[in-house]
């Protein structure tokens, strides 16, 4: 661990949370176990299936009023498929 930093904007934050991720690389069995583990506890606790509203990525969004306008019409499509 590194310690604290302080970031002046978001994006400087992002592109630093990039670079170390780029750093440590993808670890395929990391990842896999994580998965295995995720759905085992899913079926252990009896919890419902649900789908990603946000597939992995970057959405660019012009404001915070649209992001919230997106996730509602995402939820309202989830609810009724």
């Amino acid at each position: 661990m590194k310690g604290v930093k302080k970031y002046k904007t978001f994006l400087e934050a992002r592109l630093d949370m990039y670079r170390e991720m780029w750093e440590r690389g993808f670890q395929k069995e990391r990842v896999a176990k994580f998965l295995r583990d995720f759905e085992a506890s899913i079926k252990r606790f009896n919890l419902p299936a649900s789908k990603v509203l946000y597939p992995p990525g970057i959405y660019l969004f012009k404001s915070f009023e649209n992001a919230r306008n997106d996730l509602k019409k995402r939820i309202k499509k989830n609810d009724n498929p």
